[in-house]
């Protein structure tokens, strides 16, 4: 298994959300205003490396929590679907059992270890 480097602090799966009809997000990055607004995939923006790996005392790094990350982006996916579909239709509601795993990665979100 490979061990993940590029760390999205905004999840793709919400980026995804936001694209036009060619997949990609527009963006203004204040650094280079001379380059105005530019356009990228989701897996290009929000990101560092290794943003959430733990150094490890031999040295190693510790992916375990972008791992996680990564299996509750995989679970509340639909959620957020729902939710982004609800809200285009002004109905903003989620059945309860769907909204389960949401309150997870929200918790790991907010809640310190």
């Amino acid at each position: 298994m490979s061990v993940p480097k590029r760390h999205h602090f905004v999840p793709e799966m919400l980026q995804k959300s936001f694209v036009d009809e060619a997949g990609l997000l527009h963006f203004y990055n204040q650094r280079t205003p001379e380059m105005g607004v530019q356009s990228t995939k989701p897996g290009n923006l929000h990101v560092r490396t290794h943003l959430y790996s733990k150094i490890l005392p031999d040295g190693t790094k510790d992916v375990a929590l972008e791992l996680r990350y990564a299996a509750l982006e995989g679970v509340t996916e639909p959620i957020f679907g729902q939710l982004i579909s609800a809200s285009v239709r002004g109905r903003m509601r989620c059945a309860a059992p769907a909204a389960r795993p949401f309150r997870g990665i929200l918790c790991l979100q907010v809640l310190p270890d």
